[in-house]
């Protein structure tokens, strides 16, 4: 027994106002089922009592809260992750060809501990799949625009 490698990533792209207002309208608008769902096959944060599925959902119910501190959670942590880009040490920005956009990597060897800051960050969204595919659209105009020597024409 010994260490596993444990890596993420997502695309990397640029925030403006416009995307920031887009990421959040993709994950506002998904349903708090998937939300409370995702959250737990995937990040498996302790918001509250997650062995209650059947819960009513809708306006004002626990599951609605639930869900809105899930939405909250993986915004924050997204936001945080593009804003700091390459910055932290524990991130590299790579492209491997074919790709045609960049993703943010982190991770490293780990004894069942989250490796990186970034990658326990990167945990909490990266297997969303709306919110991945609206970073891979964005990551790769960005490319196409550096390819195009900064013109989006």
């Amino acid at each position: 027994m010994g260490a596993d490698l444990a890596l993420d990533a997502i695309p990397y792209c640029k925030l403006t106002d416009e995307r920031t207002a887009e990421i959040r309208k993709v994950v506002d608008t998904l349903p708090d089922k998937d939300l409370v769902q995702f959250n737990d096959d995937f990040v498996h944060e302790d918001y509250g009592d997650l062995s209650s599925m059947d819960q009513a959902y809708g306006e004002g119910s626990e599951m609605q809260a639930l869900a809105d501190c899930i939405r909250e959670d993986v915004l924050d942590n997204c936001f945080q992750i593009l804003e700091e880009g390459q910055q932290p040490r524990d991130v590299a920005s790579v492209r491997f060809p074919p790709m045609e956009y960049d993703v943010l990597v982190t991770g490293g060897l780990t004894w069942s501990d989250p490796p990186t800051e970034a990658h326990q960050m990167m945990g909490r969204f990266s297997n969303l799949d709306p919110l991945w595919t609206k970073l891979m659209e964005y990551a790769q105009e960005d490319f196409k625009e550096a390819a195009n020597g900064g013109n989006t024409g």
